[in-house]
């Protein structure tokens, strides 16, 4: 299980597991705004919650760069993306349909880099076959979701 404690200097210290958060980032903003759909904040959000509630630290684009507020440039974005899943714990990640770039190549360096991949997929949608064979040369777990409430309870299962 990922949330475990270890006794340091006579207490107790919370050992915070790392989490990479990878979703789409281009497919959720609205462009009448610049910003993501509400909808798809609510939905970042709660996968935020969900892994704090359980002392996770987490990482997300999306919040990084305030909702697509703040774009960072790709020379920026794409080594502090990279560091970031080398310290992972897990990359959880959604790889969006239509496909999102930017996270089939996270998942790349997710799955060269052995990190631990939760791959979230939503029920009912199409993904590309170097996607759902991804768990044959990495350490993968698939979650087939209706809702993201059905998420949270397939998670509780995996992680």
């Amino acid at each position: 299980m990922l949330w475990e404690q270890h006794c340091v200097m006579g207490g107790w210290k919370m050992n915070k597991k790392k989490v990479f958060l990878g979703l789409p980032f281009a497919d959720y903003i609205n462009p009448e705004t610049g910003r993501l759909y509400d909808d798809k904040k609510l939905m970042v959000t709660r996968l935020i919650g969900y892994f704090e509630q359980r002392d996770c630290i987490v990482e997300n684009a999306h919040v990084r760069e305030d909702w697509g507020d703040a774009w960072m440039p790709p020379e920026v974005c794409t080594p502090w993306d990279y560091e970031q899943i080398k310290e992972a714990d897990v990359f959880v990640a959604i790889p969006g349909n239509p496909a999102s770039g930017g996270v089939h190549i996270e998942l790349g360096w997710a799955s060269a880099l052995n990190t631990r991949v939760v791959m979230l997929l939503e029920k009912g949608k199409t993904y590309s076959n170097l996607v759902m064979g991804l768990g044959k040369v990495g350490s993968v777990d698939y979650v087939q979701y209706k809702t993201l409430d059905d998420c949270f309870s397939k998670l509780d299962e995996v992680l």
